[in-house]
């Protein structure tokens, strides 16, 4: 399996985007259905890829993002998701609602989005959330949060928006 989860974390006056890469996983479909799955995030390879044209600014808020203030990546250098139920959807970008345990820094919550998922006749399977947010605060990130006295444009959102793209044999 090979994936990538594309992220944006925003503050007053302005975001930050980047990726981070899924590292393995599997999944079981029947028709363009998942029926189960997981895979896990390699918390490691998080970047960012608005800051690229200044080298040295992009290093400083990866390793920030990347440290104990945030993501913790020394110790926690994997976050998992594991499917537990799939709903159908009928919109123009998604067949299916996914909903899922994501384990982030030690602590599992559940977590639910839309996505567009096709399986080809080669049994390969390909699919694309639409983007999502979750409060990065129910996984104790909490640095920069409004909940913790933070005012004015020193605060960052509790809401980080990912979108995960996903292909497996």
């Amino acid at each position: 399996m090979v994936g990538t989860i594309n992220w944006t974390g925003a503050k007053l006056a302005y975001d930050h985007k980047g990726t981070m890469n899924v590292k393995s996983g599997d999944f079981s479909a029947e028709g363009n259905k998942i029926k189960s799955g997981e895979f896990v995030i390699d918390m490691t390879s998080l970047k960012n890829t608005d800051l690229a044209s200044d080298p040295e600014k992009q290093s400083d808020l990866e390793d920030h993002l990347k440290g104990s203030d945030f993501f913790d990546v020394e110790t926690f250098s994997t976050a998992e998701f594991s499917i537990t139920s799939v709903a159908d959807a009928a919109t123009d970008e998604a067949n299916c609602m996914i909903t899922g345990n994501l384990l982030l820094k030690g602590v599992s919550k559940s977590v639910t989005f839309p996505a567009l998922v096709v399986v080809k006749e080669d049994g390969s399977l390909t699919s694309v959330s639409d983007k999502f947010k979750i409060n990065r605060t129910d996984w104790g990130v909490k640095y920069g949060s409004g909940l913790t006295g933070v005012i004015g444009d020193k605060i960052i959102s509790d809401d980080i928006t990912l979108q995960i793209s996903l292909e497996a044999k």
